[in-house]
């Protein structure tokens, strides 16, 4: 019976990838997913993190549920469960590989407007030209959810990697991101040895109070 059910699923998951608009969906997000059990119409579904439930019940649940409609004639509801205890992130260099596929929404650029008040911006670091991996993905992820959801998701967010891993890249994505699609937002972006000269500095001086408002003034703060 078990394993009828995973072929059931297995054949609802490949249903489902041809409406997807990015291959890598399957094999990033749902090629650890295992079926548990089918009662009453409700699909369980085991995961591998409590970060893998959220993200594939708010973008990936209708899909799924159709393609097994699809499939089987019958709808159900699917119910997300973790397996086991997350994994920490982790510290090796595969956390920015340089394979898979983007998988980011498209988005439009920021107006040259708006990116005139961060000129320290390239214009190439975006959601779009990220590589998506396996490994990756819960980094990009993140931060693509900070970007939706400023101040929200993941507040705050620590990014750790090796030197040319794509911790950059992802930062500079969502600063890009919220120019364009929440421009009303304040986003500041700098060094983190800017931002530590600038402490340094406002302690000597006797400005702390200026440097506090300062950055409590910005909604989005990127060091």
């Amino acid at each position: 019976m078990r394993r009828n059910l995973e072929t059931l699923w297995n054949d609802a998951l490949a249903r489902a990838s041809m409406k997807f608009s990015n291959p890598g969906i399957i094999r990033n997000w749902l090629k650890d997913t295992k079926p548990l059990s089918l009662e009453d119409e409700v699909l369980t579904i085991a995961v591998p993190s409590e970060f893998a439930k959220t993200w594939i019940e708010t973008r990936y649940k209708e899909q799924l549920a159709s393609a097994w409609k699809e499939a089987y004639g019958d709808w159900c509801d699917l119910v997300f469960s973790v397996s086991k205890p997350e994994k920490p992130v982790s510290e090796s260099p595969a956390l920015f590989p340089q394979d898979g596929q983007p998988v980011a929404p498209k988005k439009k650029r920021p107006s040259n407007d708006r990116f005139q008040q961060l000129r320290n911006l390239n214009p190439r670091y975006v959601f779009d030209n990220f590589i998506v991996g396996a490994s990756n993905r819960f980094a990009h992820a993140a931060c693509l959810a900070v970007a939706e959801s400023p101040s929200k998701a993941y507040n705050p967010l620590f990014l750790y990697g090796g030197v040319g891993l794509g911790k950059t890249h992802l930062m500079q994505a969502i600063a890009h991101y919220v120019f364009s699609n929440h421009p009303r937002l304040k986003v500041s972006y700098l060094s983190s040895e800017t931002f530590t000269n600038e402490l340094i500095l406002a302690i000597q001086e006797g400005n702390t109070q200026e440097f506090r408002n300062r950055y409590r003034n910005v909604d989005i703060l990127l060091v």
